[in-house]
């Protein structure tokens, strides 16, 4: 389509040279264009002669402006809306991706919370917080690996790891449901997963 759409701007900008003798700059707005084809319209419209009382005109200038004004209003429109298609996804995308990027560092935060307190608990004799220390530690370097990557051209890879790891650690910090700070993580855990995972759709 877009080839399309640069070929038909390519035969209006040969058809408007050809019959006004300019050039007009197609990467330019619309309105700049209409402009520039109604100056050309008043210039030929002077050029014509009127002959015993009849306006005498010459079809090849009429149809060539007229065939121009076509293609181009044509192109115009199609290039535009491919811009405004553009424009509307690498908005949503780079929405995606701030979203991640906070979803990761709040993630992180978390963890490193998490870390500390599993690491209290282990000093108080209880064992049974060893693995979600490890797993909350793992899980802090994966988001922030994905928080800075997130808008790069390896974020689907690096953020369906970094999903994986979250819900890893989710499972490991539920399982101490009675824990503020556990659960807190976990929360935090599957919001990161779940933005990683749109990300990975962008």
């Amino acid at each position: 389509m877009e080839v399309a759409a640069g070929r038909q701007t390519l035969c209006a900008g040969n058809l408007f040279k050809e019959i006004t003798g300019k050039n007009v700059l197609f990467g330019a707005s619309f309105a700049t264009f209409v402009e520039a084809l109604q100056s050309a319209l008043s210039g030929l419209l002077k050029q014509w002669s009127v002959m015993n009382g009849r306006i005498v005109m010459n079809r090849r200038e009429v149809l060539g402006v007229v065939g121009a004004s076509a293609i181009a209003v044509g192109a115009f429109s199609t290039a535009g809306a491919q811009e405004k298609k553009k424009s509307e996804v690498h908005k949503d995308k780079d929405g995606h991706a701030d979203q991640c990027a906070k979803d990761c560092a709040d993630c992180m935060v978390e963890c490193s919370k998490c870390i500390r307190h599993c690491l209290e608990q282990l000093a108080a004799g209880k064992k049974e917080y060893a693995k979600c220390a490890e797993m909350c530690g793992d899980c802090r370097e994966c988001c922030g690996t994905a928080a800075k990557c997130c808008h790069g051209p390896m974020a689907a890879a690096v953020c369906e790891a970094c999903a994986k790891c979250c819900e890893a650690c989710a499972a490991e910090c539920e399982k101490f449901p009675s824990d503020e700070i556990c659960a807190a993580c976990a929360k935090a855990c599957r919001a990161c997963a779940k933005s990683c995972h749109a990300m990975m759709k962008h």
